[in-house]
C-alpha cells in the first residue's frame, strides 16, 4: 500500500532536552532557556486572551499586509506558514519534482534531509571547507535545482554575510535559494 521508498524513511530527530541547564546554554532547538524579557511580559500583562479562543484567518492577509509594509516588498513575495518545518515541506512539494536534486551543506539543518527523503528526491552535499566555512562559489558545480542554506548554519553556526549570499545567487540564478534563518 506504502510507496516503496516510504517504509525506508528515518524520522526527524528533534534536538535532545537537557535536564541541567546551570551550566549549559542549550541552543539547538531555538528555545528560549532565559524566560520573557522586561517588554514581552509588560505585552503579555496588555494581551486580550479571549483572542486566543478564535483560529487566525486562513491567508494571514492581515501580518502579509504588515509585513509589506515594514519590509518594503510586494504583498506577492510573502508566503505564511505555521512554522519554519510546514514552510520547508511546502518548498519541496511545490518546487522540486522526484526526479530532480536539491543541494545541501555538508552539515546542515536535519529536517531538509527528512522532507527529501519523504518525497523521495535525491540530495547532492556541498562539502564544507572547515566548521566554519560554507563555499558557495562552489555551488556551480553542482546540478541541483534548489540549495537549502540555513544562515547560521544548524548544527555549525557558521554565519554567512548577506553579500556573500547575493553573489551566489546571481552566480547562479537557475537555482533557487532557499535561506533558512529559523
Amino acid at each position: 500500500m506504502f510507496k516503496k521508498h516510504i517504509k525506508k524513511l528515518v524520522p526527524y530527530q528533534a534536538g535532545k532536552q537537557l535536564e541541567n541547564l546551570t551550566e549549559t546554554i542549550k541552543l539547538n532547538t531555538n528555545e528560549n532557556c532565559y524566560g520573557l524579557d522586561k517588554n514581552t511580559s509588560r505585552f503579555i500583562k496588555k494581551y486580550d486572551w479571549n483572542h486566543l479562543r478564535y483560529y487566525p484567518s486562513l491567508d494571514g492577509q492581515r501580518v502579509i499586509q504588515q509585513l509589506s509594509k515594514i519590509l518594503k516588498i510586494n504583498v506577492n513575495s510573502i508566503t505564511l506558514g505555521n512554522g519554519s518545518d510546514e514552510l520547508l515541506s511546502a518548498i519541496f512539494r511545490t518546487f522540486v519534482e522526484s526526479k530532480e536534486t536539491v543541494l545541501l551543506t555538508e552539515f546542515t539543518y536535519g529536517a531538509y534531509k527528512c522532507y527529501a527523503d519523504q518525497y523521495n528526491i535525491s540530495q547532492q552535499l556541498l562539502p564544507m571547507e572547515d566548521l566554519d566555512k560554507i563555499n558557495l562559489s562552489k555551488i556551480k558545480n553542482f546540478d541541483a535545482k534548489v540549495f537549502f542554506l540555513a544562515n547560521p548554519n544548524a548544527p555549525t553556526g557558521c554565519y554567512l554575510e548577506i553579500k556573500e549570499i547575493e553573489k551566489a545567487i546571481c552566480e547562479n540564478k537557475k537555482k533557487l535559494f532557499v535561506i533558512d534563518e529559523a
